[in-house]
């Protein structure tokens, strides 16, 4: 027996009794008939109280392994999403990368999900080479387009009539207008023009020698044809994306029924436990009706109802139900309040750890978006740089980077102070991040200066870029005090394009971008200037 103080509105003391005490006592009246009733009795409650512990031992930490392996098929959903409709290709090579390590690390430590995973991995590396096979068809395309229009162009030009293309229409081919031609998507613009380029080769005579004419139904032609592998990618990559997606959601069901079996079994093992003891002290009750109905009234009392009603919240907790307006019994035998104790325990630590999840969850997906950009101007920031650095591997052809400063900023900051400053910062970032396509990424580099990675450019594109960037820097009309009250302009330093895979490496870029940069602001400011060798001296 042991005393204990406290309810809920008052303090009282509860004088509880253990059943190896109460049956001992017994046994003096009832003899070796109901102490063997007692040590029965005893050993069932003693391994309810053992696999109870054992429940709440063990549970927790399987609860939180299957919370965790939950989390990982969903970044495992987040990869797959990037490498099949990501738009960029870094990102869409750092989600395989990572979906491939996370799948190879043998964190799910269920058999059947294991197996499973492996099933996965051979899926995502075919999805991924999928990917890269439309990547390459898709920059066929794109070159396959330009050439169409050069010569639509040409055709006109030699034909004495007045130029039909104009320069944007050989920029931008991610954002042309559709139109149901042949097959294939061209803006309208172009499609008139190679009508009427198609009408002026047909009128021309046999003996006529135009060497574009010749060119034009080819190059349409293979335009069609990689249009056609265009497509047939793209089924086959939206296919194996769902093939991928149906594994990972049957690794996700396997998991939670492998974790809730586990969990049912040992709940049903405790329930089978205490039905067997409920029904056998019943069966003794009969024997003992007459002369222990007081002791039958005890038993059912302090054991069979406390067991029912665990019984009952164990069955609705393992079910999934909700078992908040349930309440635990209140019992004097220190055996049950201690399993009662134990189960209590158990629901509230489940419930923590799923608020928690959830809460960290959350907190890992603003953590990882903040880290990587710029608190002040919205773009992103150094260390997005050297991480991009790092996983690009080697630097693509068709590759630049211009190196961007504002001009007498700090007269400006010094004039007007630095929150003023800090509103330039802004707004200049967000003119250069508008001007500037959705596969270049701007950098805030260090104070007012900025860089911008820039892919598949050349010179002509760079020149273009240039002009209108710092056009719309100078347009956003911002006075400057402190030079004579004239707009705030920027310099720009721009690497040369890379002819080849692996020709300079980023870190090569943004030197000669820098040092073109270092001649623009000698030179006057307010321009943009390629970088050539000899302004390597000038540093």
């Amino acid at each position: 027996m042991n005393e204990r103080t406290g309810t809920d509105n008052d303090k009282v003391k509860v004088r509880r009794f253990s059943l190896r005490s109460l049956f001992m006592a017994a046994a003096l009246s009832f003899g070796v008939f109901f102490m063997m009733v007692t040590v029965y009795s005893y050993y069932d409650m003693t391994l309810i109280r053992s696999s109870s512990s054992s429940l709440v031992k063990n549970s927790i930490p399987r609860i939180m392994r299957a919370q965790r392996a939950l989390v990982n098929l969903e970044r495992l959903r987040g990869f797959i999403n990037t490498i099949e409709s990501g738009s960029d290709p870094m990102a869409a090579r750092n989600a395989y990368i990572d979906a491939s390590a996370l799948l190879t690390e043998s964190m799910f430590d269920v058999e059947d999900v294991a197996v499973l995973s492996q099933s996965v991995l051979n899926k995502v590396k075919l999805m991924w080479n999928t990917r890269s096979s439309l990547s390459r068809v898709r920059s066929e395309l794109m070159r396959n387009w330009m050439n169409l229009a050069l010569i639509i162009n040409r055709i006109s030009i030699d034909s004495d009539r007045s130029v039909i293309l104009k320069q944007d229409d050989f920029l931008g081919f991610d954002y042309l207008p559709a139109a149901d031609f042949g097959g294939f998507m061209l803006s309208d613009h172009v499609r008139k023009q190679y009508e009427k380029a198609f009408e002026i080769c047909s009128g021309l005579s046999q003996d006529s020698d135009w060497q574009y004419c010749e060119e034009l139904v080819p190059a349409r032609e293979e335009f069609d044809r990689n249009y056609s592998y265009y497509n047939s990618y793209t089924s086959e990559l939206k296919r194996r994306s769902e093939e991928v997606s149906f594994l990972i959601n049957l690794m996700a069901s396997s998991y939670t029924k492998n974790e809730t079996a586990v969990i049912s079994t040992e709940l049903s093992y405790i329930t089978n436990i205490s039905k067997d003891l409920a029904s056998y002290l019943l069966l003794i009750s009969a024997f003992v009706l007459i002369s222990c109905s007081a002791f039958y009234v005890a038993v059912f009392l302090g054991v069979i109802r406390p067991l029912q009603d665990i019984s009952i919240f164990i069955n609705r907790f393992n079910r999934k139900l909700n078992v908040e307006d349930l309440h635990l019994p209140n019992t004097r035998i220190t055996e049950l309040y201690e399993m009662v104790e134990l189960l209590r325990h158990l629901f509230e630590d489940v419930k923590k750890i799923t608020t928690d999840s959830e809460r960290i969850t959350q907190r890992y997906s603003e953590l990882l978006t903040i880290s990587y950009y710029d608190e002040l101007t919205g773009a992103h920031n150094r260390r997005a740089l050297e991480l991009f650095n790092r996983t690009m591997g080697e630097v693509p052809a068709r590759c630049a980077v211009m190196m961007v400063d504002i001009d007498f900023f700090k007269k400006f900051n010094d004039t007007l102070g630095h929150q003023k400053g800090d509103m330039v910062l802004r707004r200049v970032s967000v003119c250069l991040i508008k001007n500037t396509s959705e596969s270049d990424i701007v950098y805030r580099y260090g104070g007012e200066e900025f860089c911008i990675v820039l892919q598949n450019v050349d010179r002509d594109i760079l020149t273009s870029i240039g002009r209108r960037l710092c056009q719309a820097v100078k347009q956003l009309d911002i006075i400057n005090p402190g030079n004579d009250n004239r707009p705030v302009t920027i310099s720009i330093g721009i690497s040369p394009a890379t002819l080849e895979k692996g020709q300079w490496s980023l870190e090569e870029l943004i030197s000669k971008a820098d040092a073109a940069l270092y001649e623009a602001k000698r030179s006057g400011r307010e321009r943009f200037v390629f970088y050539e060798e000899e302004q390597d001296k000038l540093l």
